[in-house]
């Protein structure tokens, strides 16, 4: 079984796996178990609060008469036709859920209110109008429906408050009549107090408790100064001291310590180990991943050990079965310390153990052994019932003999819960009820009640709160007048009272709970008590109203707990004694099945349970099971003796080397680094290799004649042998050459053990000389040892360890609201106990891009405004890049250690990227911060937000509390800063915590100094880049010469060093034409592939640096291969400078591209034409994008810039600006790209013909019809194409194309089209020829009036004859105007024909005309007649005034 197996089997411990399922037995439907599943794993916080979720309640209105009436099964019926009804309604906006009983939930991830209320409406509607139809029932059954709406975010930030909300919602709809639909936002609250108050009073916080949580925060106080703490609150049952723990979790930083809280119960209490176990599983549960982790680095003899206390599927193989039980019992105390201190990994550790009477003497004897140490530092604090108590029975718990043994030595505090003051319980009731009017002296009534019991007072006040006798009236809170007699005397009548309101079922089945104990898995008592899962869940919620049980949702499962031992004291005291031994063996029965299946963890509870039971027998055989198994693991007396110091395989102390030996580690050391040089210069097997390794030998074995070993260790960038400090004086250049060499392989020491092998020292040797630590893997060193077999090397690993923020109090980093509160920003535990994850060679090419992206965009924040592109696009691709480093991962932490990086706590070898990651560093000092975390969803505007800041000057000392409180004011959740501060771990040998250097030069440079014994002067960076790239006098650079060049200029660029870049760029060019081909061509990609670096490239100097040299030398290069590689370059440059927003740059670029191409086109030189072809390069799509972004921006500017930019392009812009013709809806975007593409040349013209004949869509070639005169007036032959195309829309484009150009040639094809056999192409065609008026429309259109025969043809040509207004078209337009008859010849027009007429007509000025229309006066057809009356009107009425 693999690890992540037997955690989740560990997990599921205790519950019935074969009832852990997420469908509904009755309806098929999913069941609660797979709502609460989804809403923990599928739906996290961060995923409610980004997106809405909307979730309706639903319950069966008078369900009860329906089972009462007609039986359960027509009930389960119903019940089926209702989910069925609801999963056609919701369809696929949700899921339906069957959560208990009558009640139904639909889920809706994604949809909003206003969604969910039409869902909830639709449900109601299709019950109202679907009755059901029942063979049992006589007509049809009709239900109604009351539904509860509420939503995240509107309502509710969480998913437990979005239940909580739908609930309350319900409620109101059931209360408000039924039958209708509620949301959580519309109800108020002092409809629905009863609901709404319980939820109060179940989160309401302790009170009357102040001078025990004084002592607590002392105590506090002091573990964070790393003294350990052992507390432990005492009382009686009912008195808190389960809220003190709460208390205490919520006021403890979680990212930086571990929390663990576990319970204890007498069921288990004398199983050795038990508490311990539980320990354990949660710290796995809360570090799956470190845990599954730790578990693969266990020994076979380790994990079999482990495997006793940690229930395995499988019983333990016996590997101890040739050494004593006394041996085995040792390995294991000794693997259980060791285990919880690897978890723990150096953190600061919390254990909080509620019921700790119950605990069990092993786990007290680990802890006291742990408190020992002094490794960590721990707070423990734990709960008990009065320990005294015990010794009236005549018995000791060992949690008592554990106290008169150990309590002074462990100064374990103990502190008792006092009862309630009645002032104490008037603030209780103010929390709940703020200003609430309480009757005279009714708080000193309850104090002398309840005793000052907390747990009697709640269940008074429950009690209240459902009988409504306290209410809110006119703004006030007040509880009114109460009867004689109606407080309860004793906390049994309150639960006596509650177990009454349960009714036979639920009362069953809390007996059963109560049987089980304090807790139960909802699995288990489904199963033992044989009830359907559903009955169960209906219980469970009524018990939990009523204040006896609580739930959670764990792992699949729901487990049940007593709200206190007392409630379940006074439920398991009514248990009638017959009746509680045969619960307790059909509990023991049913748990015997789980055990056969290895699903318990031991046979303590199945002894425990026939113990109660009237079975004697069995139980007689599982306490002897139990006890044989308990005396092979754990003895209490040998226990006293266990030190849990060192397991049985660790090294042994260092013993210090006499004087003698200590002369001769010098001469171990060189050996050892001449012995790796070797190794790196020459194959393995010769001469040099052997005899060095022989030599390295026998320098360690002329040590190791007289000592045990040799533990060689760096600390502070000193040596330490055997654990003591060395004087380094005398052999200085070869101690700091052996720090640095281990620094390089991430080694804080290396030991050497007595029988040492010659054929280990070998593997070593070859291993130092070819391994590369790109990425450090925290267990390279150790896994690499176990491989090889060296058994007398021992190798120890530098390991990074967080140790907070130094001395300051670690919080974690808190948002702060409009409302003036402020909230941590999430439990960043559950996050970074993920963080430490390792790295690959792919994780480094995206660590460099992020490192790359985030100085690009710190750098442009100083250089261009905030709502700049060049902003906007430096965040995007910050962004891209987190977000593909974070896919496998929850977070991203940078963070500095000395002059090194460490990427999620992971030493990483920068040297691929070193000045990026030495520029990083910088930038964190600058900002004063030690780490930067990202989370997984890092938002953009949180990373805005952050840049913009960087560019901001501030008075204020930067620093990681400054950067916390902007976090905070900024509402930025996604970034987290300096959560994390590393430092090395130490180790016994004493490396410093904060020694830190990672050295990049390698063991040959190291060597050299040695070789020589002096420091050789380094050659500064100033003399490096001052010295020519050639000797003095060559003709030529060489390949070597430039690659040297080009990591000059790369490094040269990335600090800043503008004038020496530009020094060295000079060298590079100087010259040029002089060189060869090839070197030409090679100096051309040095330039591209530094512009390739996003830092590099959003620098406007840097790229100008680049680019002048090469606008230069384009104006003389002749050879094709090498003009095109400057355009590629230049192409490539400008497609950066657009993304960053530099429009004039670019066009600069271009316009020398566009000379050069004129130069080349007007040269004689036949090569020319050749050249011309590859100077043009076509911008890429991504480019293109932006650019057509920009030329539709409102803001006139960016449209202007980018609308230079692209006439400068040339028709290296054509395809491009014909795209955005023939896409763009946008008629003025089109006008700008149709001008730009007229500018470009014949080409350009040739190419939007093309497409106007050939584009395949209908849209497009209207869109160019709309703007290609802009570009070509010579287009005959296309638009003969287009007016006869078969789409109208197109036609008529053509139709208004030819008007926009009057061009005589083609109102020609007017002429023609006027008499197509189309009707509408016709009259398209002769309304242009009325606007045109071209020669000849005239005699064209009288000869259409006397043989057309279609109306909208001839109306049309009166209309064009009216606006050409020719008097040769009065005799044809009065021929119109003549009506036919029964005695003439002539067919009669159609009225609207001869009203067109008449109109035409009066638009002529001529004589004619009046004679022609005085004769229609009295027309039958009132048109004509109103067109010749208001034209002889016209004629009559005088002249305006100032007209002559």
């Amino acid at each position: 079984m693999g690890q992540r197996d037997l955690l989740y089997f560990l997990k599921n411990m205790g519950s019935d796996p074969s009832r852990l399922i997420f469908e509904d037995e009755l309806t098929g439907l999913y069941n609660r178990r797979f709502l609460l599943n989804y809403l923990k794993h599928k739906m996290p916080q961060d995923s409610l609060k980004n997106k809405p979720t909307s979730l309706l309640m639903i319950d069966l209105d008078y369900f009860k008469e329906i089972n009462d009436t007609y039986g359960h099964g027509v009930g389960d019926k119903v019940l089926i036709w209702v989910g069925k009804i609801a999963k056609e309604v919701s369809g696929k906006k949700g899921m339906v859920i069957r959560y208990g009983g009558d009640e139904f939930m639909i889920l809706m991830p994604g949809a909003d209110k206003e969604t969910a209320l039409q869902t909830g409406e639709q449900l109601l509607r299709q019950v109202h109008e679907k009755p059901i139809c029942l063979d049992e029932v006589a007509g049809d059954l009709h239900i109604t429906l009351s539904i509860g709406v509420a939503s995240v975010p509107d309502d509710a930030t969480n998913s437990k408050s979005l239940i909580q909300k739908v609930d309350t919602a319900l409620y109101h709809a059931k209360r408000f009549g039924r039958d209708r639909i509620a949301s959580a936002d519309q109800v108020d609250l002092h409809d629905v107090f009863p609901k709404t108050a319980l939820h109060q009073l179940d989160s309401a916080k302790i009170t009357g408790r102040r001078t025990q949580l004084v002592k607590i925060a002392e105590a506090l106080k002091k573990f964070g100064q790393r003294q350990n703490q052992f507390l432990i609150v005492e009382g009686t049952d009912g008195m808190g001291k389960s809220e003190i723990l709460g208390a205490i979790q919520q006021s403890l930083p979680k990212n930086r310590i571990y929390q663990i809280s576990v319970k204890g119960v007498p069921q288990e209490m004398f199983r050795p180990y038990y508490v311990i176990t539980n320990i354990l599983l949660e710290m796995l549960n809360q570090q799956p991943e470190r845990g599954r982790e730790i578990l693969d680095d266990l020994t076979s003899k380790e994990a079999n050990c482990l495997s006793y206390i940690l229930h395995q599927p499988e019983e333990p193989e016996d590997i101890f079965h040739h050494e004593d039980e006394k041996t085995l019992r040792e390995h294991i105390f000794n693997v259980i310390v060791h285990f919880i201190l690897k978890v723990l990994d150096s953190k600061p550790f919390v254990l909080l153990i509620d019921d700790l009477h119950f605990s069990d003497k092993a786990t007290l004897i680990v802890l006291r052994r742990l408190l020992l140490r002094q490794d960590i530092p721990f707070f423990i604090c734990g709960t008990a019932t009065d320990i005294r108590l015990d010794k009236v029975q005549g018995e000791t718990t060992p949690l008592e003999q554990f106290l008169d043994t150990y309590g002074e030595e462990l100064s374990i505090g103990r502190m008792n819960l006092t009862p309630l003051t009645a002032k104490d319980i008037a603030d209780y009731f103010q929390k709940i009820f703020p200003n609430v009017s309480l009757p005279e002296n009714f708080e000193k009534v309850l104090a002398q009640l309840t005793q000052g019991n907390p747990l009697f007072l709640s269940g008074i006040l429950r009690k209240l709160i459902q009988d409504r006798k306290i209410v809110l009236d006119s703004h006030q809170w007040v509880v009114k007048p109460l009867e004689n007699g109606y407080l309860p005397k004793s906390l049994e009548e309150i639960v006596s009272q509650k177990i009454t309101a349960l009714g036979e079922e639920g009362r069953h089945l809390l007996d059963h709970a109560a049987t089980y104990g304090e807790n139960v898995s909802l699995s288990a008592l489904a199963g033992s008590s044989e009830n359907i899962e559903t009955n169960v869940q209906e219980f469970v919620d009524q018990a939990v109203a009523q204040g006896l049980i609580s739930s959670e949702f764990h792992m699949n499962d729901e487990t049940i707990r007593f709200l206190s031992r007392r409630v379940l004291d006074i439920t398991y005291g009514k248990i009638q004694e017959d009746q509680k031994q045969e619960l307790h063996e059909r509990i023991g029965t049913y748990q015997e099945v789980l055990h056969s299946q290895r699903l318990l963890p031991s046979a303590a509870t199945l002894a425990y349970h026939f113990q109660l039971s009237a079975n004697r027998e069995k139980a007689r055989t599982y306490q002897e099971s139990q006890q044989a198994f308990n005396n092979k693991i754990f003895n209490a007396k040998e226990a006293l003796h266990y030190t849990g110091e060192k397991l049985p395989d660790a090294v042994p102390e260092d013993i210090p080397l006499d004087p003698a030996s200590i002369s001769q580690i010098p001469g171990v050391i060189h050996a050892l680094l001449t012995a790796v040089r070797n190794s790196k210069l020459y194959p393995p097997g010769s001469s040099a290799v052997v005899s060095a390794t022989k030599k390295l030998k026998e320098s360690i074995f002329e040590i190791l004649i007289d000592n045990e070993r040799i533990n060689i260790t760096q600390a502070d960038k000193t040596l330490m042998v055997n654990g003591e400090s060395t004087d380094v004086t005398k052999f200085k250049s070869i101690a700091e050459a052996f720090v640095k060499f281990l620094s390089r392989l991430e080694l804080a020491g290396i030991t050497f053990s007595r029988g040492l092998k010659e054929k280990e020292l070998t593997v070593l040797i070859e291993s130092f000389s070819q391994t590369s630590m790109k990425v450090v893997d925290p267990h390279f060193w150790q896994n690499f040892s176990a491989e090889q077999r060296l058994f007398h090397i021992d190798l120890k690993q530098v390991r990074y360890t967080n140790i907070g923020r130094g001395g300051e109090e670690v919080k974690d980093q808190e948002i702060s609201h409009e409302n003036g509160m402020i909230e941590p920003m999430l439990d960043s535990s559950a996050l970074f106990d993920n963080d430490d994850q390792g790295l690959d060679e792919q994780d480094l090419n995206q660590l460099s891009q992020v490192i790359r992206c985030l100085l690009t965009s710190a750098s442009n924040i100083k250089l261009y405004p905030p709502e700049s592109k060049a902003i906007t696009h430096s965040i995007e691709d910050l962004q891209k890049a987190l977000h593909s480093i974070l896919l496998k991962r929850p977070v991203f932490t940078l963070a500095k250690i000395g002059e090194g990086l460490l990427v999620n706590g992971i030493k990483i070898d920068t040297a691929e990227f070193k000045t990026m990651a030495e520029s990083l560093l910088k930038l964190l000092d600058r900002i004063g911060l030690r780490s930067l975390t990202f989370l997984k969803h890092t938002s953009t505007q949180d990373l805005r937000t952050f840049i913009i800041a960087l560019g901001n000057p501030t008075d204020k000392e930067l620093n990681g509390e400054f950067w916390r409180g902007f976090a905070r004011d900024q509402k930025i959740s996604s970034i987290i800063f300096d959560q994390h501060f590393y430092g090395i771990l130490e180790e016994k040998v004493g490396i410093s915590s904060d020694q830190t250097t990672h050295i990049e030069e390698e063991v040959t440079e190291a060597e050299a100094d040695l070789e020589s014994k002096n420091a050789l002067e380094q050659t500064t960076e100033e003399a490096l880049f001052e010295a020519p790239l050639e000797e003095e006098g060559a003709a030529q650079f060489t390949e070597d010469s430039l690659i040297s060049a080009t990591q000059q200029l790369n490094d040269l660029f990335l600090k800043g060093e503008e004038k020496k870049s530009r020094h060295l760029v000079d060298q590079l060019f100087e010259g040029f034409k002089e060189q060869t081909l090839q070197i030409r061509i090679k100096i051309i990609h040095i330039m591209g592939n530094l512009l390739k670096d996003q830092f590099i490239a959003s620098q406007p100097r840097l790229v100008k640096l680049l680019t002048d040299p090469l606008l230069v030398v384009l104006a003389e290069e002749k050879e094709p291969d090498v003009v095109k590689e400057i355009s590629v370059f230049l192409t490539r440059t400008t497609a950066n400078l657009i993304g960053f927003g530099d429009y004039p740059f670019a066009s600069r670029i271009h316009m020398h591209l566009l000379n050069r191409q004129q130069q080349l086109k007007d040269s004689k030189d036949p090569s020319a034409q050749q050249l011309k072809i590859v100077l043009i390069q076509e911008l890429d799509l991504k480019t293109q994008e932006m650019l057509l972004e920009d030329l539709k921006s409102q803001d006139l500017s960016r449209q202007q810039q980018a609308t230079q930019l692209l006439g400068s392009l040339g028709p290296a812009a054509s395809p491009m600006l014909i795209e955005a013709i023939k896409k763009e809806d946008d008629l003025r975007l089109r006008q700008i790209a149709s001008r730009l593409l007229g500018n470009s040349g014949p080409e350009a013209a040739k190419l939007i013909k093309g497409e106007l004949v050939l584009a395949g869509f209908a849209e497009e070639r209207l869109r160019i019809l709309e703007v290609i005169d802009n570009v070509t007036r010579d287009i005959r032959t296309e638009l003969a194409f287009a007016i006869g195309d078969e789409n109208t829309k197109v036609r008529h484009g053509a139709l208004r194309l030819v008007e926009r150009l009057n061009d005589a040639e083609l109102t020609s094809l007017l002429l023609e089209y006027a008499n197509h056999e189309d009707s509408s192409m016709a009259v398209a065609a002769i309304k242009s020829l009325g606007k045109l008026k071209p020669a000849g429309s005239v005699e064209l259109l009288v000869s259409l009036l006397d043989s057309g025969k279609e109306t909208e043809r001839l109306i049309a040509c009166c209309r064009a004859l009216g606006q050409i207004a020719d008097p040769a078209s009065i005799e044809p337009l009065a021929k119109v105007m003549v009506p036919g008859g029964f005695f003439t010849l002539r067919k009669r027009k159609s009225s609207l024909i001869r009203a067109t007429a008449a109109f035409a007509l009066a638009q002529i000025p001529h004589p004619r005309v009046t004679e022609v229309l005085s004769l229609y006066m009295e027309d039958r057809d009132p048109r004509v007649r109103q067109s010749a009356q208001d034209y002889l009107k016209t004629l009559k009425s005088p002249p305006p005034d100032g007209d002559d």
